[in-house]
């Protein structure tokens, strides 16, 4: 079940709600918490390598995460690892 069927809302009228409310998309924020919640594990140090937690959090490759990783925290994952 969808967030929309669980909110008994049209697909569409979730996007709008979120578009007004929020100024992103469903999916932009479904993003954005999985990246904070990937980030959180990062800095728990928690991982083996950036490829097993991108993985773990359904990136489908590294190239993914690497430009999500940017977007999101505007640095590559490999600097945060230098600023430790």
């Amino acid at each position: 079940m969808d967030l929309a069927e669980k909110l008994s809302f049209s697909e569409r009228h979730l996007r709008r709600t979120f578009d007004r409310e929020l100024g992103l998309s469903p999916k932009e924020m479904l993003g954005i918490v999985r990246f904070q919640s990937m980030l959180q594990e990062l800095y728990c140090g928690t991982y083996s390598s950036f490829t097993d937690i991108a993985m773990k959090y359904g990136y489908y490759d590294q190239s993914h995460f690497i430009k999500n990783f940017k977007r999101y925290y505007g640095m590559l994952p490999k600097q945060l690892s230098k600023t430790d």
